[in-house]
């Protein structure tokens, strides 16, 4: 009764919100204390899962209380302004592509917020600055998103990606050395281990024998 009153006064509505928000952040953080990620909208909280060590704000436009999830894994760096669109297509294969349901009944009928699947974001990709993630989508292992990038189809692991819809630019390691990575996660490295071998980490890969090398280190 209370939260109805304040929302029909401008100023405490603004205040309910802001408050509303963060406890919502603060329960996101709690629920990702395994990451460094913070909920910058609020979307469903079971529609989202974040791996390890991961970092950045997360954007994440829904238009449904249940949208096909947005899995994101380990050590994923994700630059400011980056935004994930789920359950936020409309019909296209219709009379009109207006959300009629919603707009004349009320509130988000699911009718009107058209998935185009679960979305996925694997260990280590870098999604830079301003890109959006389209839903049904799955960027690979070790992906570069170049800044401003509209993902509207896969990504295969270790490409870089840019432009509107996002193409394949190159790869960003030679062949060789990325078949050497196949099966290699860094997310089953011990902490301590990463440390001990940080300058060997940073060493360029420019072939095979260089991956081999460095995996003797980490496997």
């Amino acid at each position: 009764m209370l939260n109805k009153i304040c929302h029909k006064i401008p100023g405490l509505r603004s205040l309910l919100r802001q408050l509303e928000t963060a406890r919502y952040q603060r329960t996101w953080r709690r629920r990702n204390a395994h990451n460094q990620t913070m909920a910058a909208t609020r979307f469903p909280l079971q529609a989202v899962r974040v791996g390890c060590h991961t970092y950045g704000e997360l954007h994440v436009d829904c238009f449904t209380d249940a949208p096909d999830q947005l899995i994101i894994g380990h050590y994923v760096s994700i630059a400011r302004g980056v935004r994930f669109l789920l359950s936020c297509n409309h019909q296209t294969g219709t009379l009109t592509t207006f959300p009629l349901r919603s707009h004349l009944e009320g509130g988000h009928h699911p009718a009107d917020a058209v998935s185009r699947g679960q979305t996925r974001v694997d260990d280590g990709a870098w999604l830079g600055a301003g890109a959006i993630i389209l839903d049904g989508v799955h960027i690979g292992r070790e992906a570069i998103i170049a800044a401003g990038a509209v993902v509207t189809h896969d990504v295969p692991p270790y490409t870089i990606v840019a432009g509107n819809p996002a193409r394949v630019i190159r790869t960003r390691l030679p062949q060789p050395v990325v078949e050497k990575l196949a099966d290699f996660r860094l997310a089953d490295v011990p902490e301590e281990q990463l440390r001990t071998n940080l300058d060997k980490i940073y060493r360029p890969l420019h072939t095979a024998a260089d991956a081999e090398n460095l995996l003797k280190h980490l496997t």
